[in-house]
């Protein structure tokens, strides 16, 4: 009875995304908005005290930038919660355009 059932592709297969996140998200979604919006601000002259990569020993942090990015879509999707955040972080592609 092979080839009676619809297969689909293997879970194992080395890409199962497209090559560009970005071909997933519509070009009207506001992650997109929010990426721009933020990219296109001054977090220095903001006040921002970390706004600029410090060399030393450890490892460095993460672009502030992405983290506001974060901020603001979780507050725009009515999620408060830093683990929520997280956990969209792996599984919805709008998060994923931010970082």
């Amino acid at each position: 009875m092979s080839g009676s059932y619809i297969s689909g592709t293997g879970r194992r297969q080395l890409l199962l995304l497209p090559d560009m996140i970005e071909n997933y998200i519509a070009e009207d979604n506001s992650a997109r908005f929010i990426d721009a919006f933020v990219d296109s601000i001054g977090l220095k002259e903001m006040g921002f005290r970390h706004s600029s990569p410090v060399e030393g020993p450890g490892r460095p942090s993460y672009d502030p930038r992405d983290l506001m990015k974060l901020y603001i879509w979780g507050y725009y999707n009515a999620i408060r919660s830093s683990r929520k955040v997280e956990g969209e972080c792996y599984r919805n592609p709008e998060v994923m355009l931010h970082i």
